[in-house]
């Protein structure tokens, strides 16, 4: 009988690049800067860079977010997070991602879960573990649909960890 395993991601020809701790930040500082800060509240939306993985071939993804609250926010609040799937390319390079990039307008088929807010106007690192992703490129959106907006500063990130199951 074979045992499976998870297997971290090597992130080889992932686009964009990982990070030393083999994370790869899809939204904060150094990738698309500035996507998250002073994101309003109730209804802010921020998408990230795309996300290649077809080298890889990674099935799942541990999403952290880093985060701070300009005040103190209700707790239980939530920071939704859903996948906006590419799977054609009409003009080869430049994928057609489905309809999702505001608040407004999400992709109907993506939330994949929420980061769930303490009440506490500290730091906060929230882990969304084991989250199905696609074989293809995707993007990230995250809402905020929290009491209160993030501060301006760019300390911000949504980080990922790639990775898929080895049998031994």
């Amino acid at each position: 009988m074979a045992v499976l395993k998870w297997l971290p991601s090597a992130n080889s020809g992932m686009v964009p690049a990982p990070n030393a701790d083999g994370t790869v930040t899809l939204l904060g500082t150094g990738v698309a800067p500035g996507g998250l800060n002073a994101l309003a509240a109730s209804t802010g939306a921020a998408l990230s860079v795309g996300v290649n993985i077809d080298t890889e071939l990674d099935l799942f993804a541990d999403f952290e977010l880093f985060v701070t609250f300009v005040a103190t926010p209700v707790a239980d609040g939530l920071v939704k997070m859903y996948i906006v799937r590419s799977i054609s390319e009409v003009v080869p390079g430049t994928p057609d991602y489905e309809d999702g990039s505001t608040a407004a307008i999400v992709p109907r088929n993506g939330y994949v879960g929420a980061f769930i807010i303490r009440g506490v106007s500290t730091a906060q690192r929230m882990i969304l573990p084991e989250v199905s992703i696609p074989f293809k490129k995707f993007k990230v959106l995250l809402i905020n649909e929290c009491s209160t907006a993030f501060t301006a500063v760019n300390t911000h990130t949504l980080k990922a960890r790639f990775g898929k199951y080895q049998s031994i």
